[in-house]
């Protein structure tokens, strides 16, 4: 498949915008609130590790983030947006220069999104992690605990 049909058939698709409906939320959902937090916590050197768990579906509520400026930077929406950019984008994703290598038609909505946000010249904001954020709750919020042992609070 050549790029061009590569592009078009993405830009018929529409922006790789991370899932929204209720079913994959509350499976996505499901899956942070199972996830064993203590395994993140090292009590000895304060440090809480990282986990990409949950970033998706904080994702799936903030479609607006692929379009906000992080100084000078190009944004994900920016590089959608633009044809020459996009395209060399998907270019180097059917090529493997950069990104891992795909044939077209196994080019995922997350290789699409990975590729917008790594893009050269493109920052996306940040967000912070669920896991750490639950993990804080776990050791500082005055409920019972997972990591102490005991059975969780509501926040």
């Amino acid at each position: 498949m050549k790029i061009k049909e590569v592009h078009d058939s993405w830009k018929e698709k529409g922006f790789p915008y991370y899932p929204k409906d209720k079913k994959w939320r509350d499976n996505i959902f499901n899956q942070l609130i199972n996830f064993k937090r203590d395994t993140l916590v090292d009590r000895r050197n304060k440090v809480i590790g990282q986990a990409a768990h949950g970033l998706n579906l904080a994702w799936s509520y903030m479609e607006h983030a692929w379009g906000i400026k992080c100084g000078k930077m190009k944004t994900p929406m920016e590089v959608w947006d633009d044809e020459e950019h996009l395209t060399k984008g998907i270019n180097k994703i059917l090529t493997g220069t950069f990104f891992k290598q795909k044939p077209a038609h196994e080019i995922t909505e997350s290789d699409m999104r990975s590729m917008l946000r790594r893009y050269s010249g493109t920052q996306m904001v940040s967000n912070f992690r669920p896991t750490a954020a639950a993990a804080l709750y776990d050791i500082f919020v005055d409920k019972d605990s997972p990591l102490e042992g005991t059975t969780a609070g509501t926040v």
